[in-house]
């Protein structure tokens, strides 16, 4: 896996080349092999992001109806909510891009539970990716590129410290709490090994508040640290896509 830290003088920098950067893969791997999947992160930080992508430089140059749209995490309230994520990307995202609908597949949070909706997206992407991408496996789905924020306590996407979601195995979504602090607790979110076998991910993180986190994260050894053993580590420490890591922040830090 290469990873590749990107410190940048502003947001406006940042979302400019984490933009460019989407592009350029989407591009490749429609070449390639005919599509490209993504899913999708939410919370605040992506927005501007999305905004870019949909905006008049960039929506041009994406064949978006060669773009299948999932989602990483998800929190448990209807898509029309203020909180939920779906509704953050048709905003900022889908209202300014020319999409099929029949591309887009948000968690279905229609359903009686949070675990019932884990399950329910589980079989809706398997199924998916059997009917858009050539030789697809009956093993976990590879998504081209994964979306994801870290919060300060080293969360990510609803994977958080401790939690039983980061040993889960079989299971490409799981349903979790999120801690007290979260403005909504019941979520669904996708698994450490879905997550880890994707082509690439993004870390898309901004904020001074997260800057000693960040510094602990990109500093430690991440051959240490084993989930299934307990070890104290952060869960965005062990994400580990098959090729490509990219790290896009604005928070002024070491780096190697």
């Amino acid at each position: 896996m290469n990873r590749r830290i990107s410190v940048y003088r502003d947001k406006n920098e940042l979302w400019s080349a984490a933009a460019g950067l989407v592009r350029d893969l989407v591009n490749r791997a429609v070449r390639e092999r005919g599509v490209f999947t993504v899913a999708l992160s939410g919370g605040k930080t992506p927005e501007e992001l999305y905004a870019r992508l949909a905006g008049p430089e960039l929506r041009g140059s994406i064949p978006w109806g060669k773009v299948f749209v999932f989602w990483g995490d998800e929190r448990f309230v209807p898509l029309d909510h203020p909180e939920s994520n779906f509704g953050m990307a048709r905003r900022s995202l889908f209202a300014g891009i020319e999409i099929p609908g029949i591309n887009i597949h948000p968690i279905p949070t229609d359903e009686p539970t949070p675990l019932r909706a884990a399950e329910a997206y589980e079989e809706r992407v398997r199924s998916s990716f059997g009917t858009i991408v050539k030789n697809a496996s009956d093993a976990a789905p590879v998504f081209d590129l994964v979306l994801l924020g870290m919060g300060k306590d080293g969360h990510t996407a609803a994977l958080y410290p401790g939690g039983q979601a980061l040993t889960e195995e079989g299971r490409l979504f799981t349903a979790v709490d999120a801690p007290d602090w979260a403005p909504v607790r019941q979520r669904i979110t996708a698994t450490l090994p879905l997550i880890n076998n994707s082509r690439a991910a993004f870390f898309l993180v901004t904020g001074e508040d997260k800057k000693e986190m960040l510094k602990q994260v990109l500093s430690a050894d991440k051959t240490a640290g084993d989930p299934a053993g307990g070890a104290a580590v952060f869960p965005a420490q062990l994400v580990r896509p098959r090729e490509s890591l990219f790290w896009f922040t604005d928070i002024p830090i070491w780096h190697r």
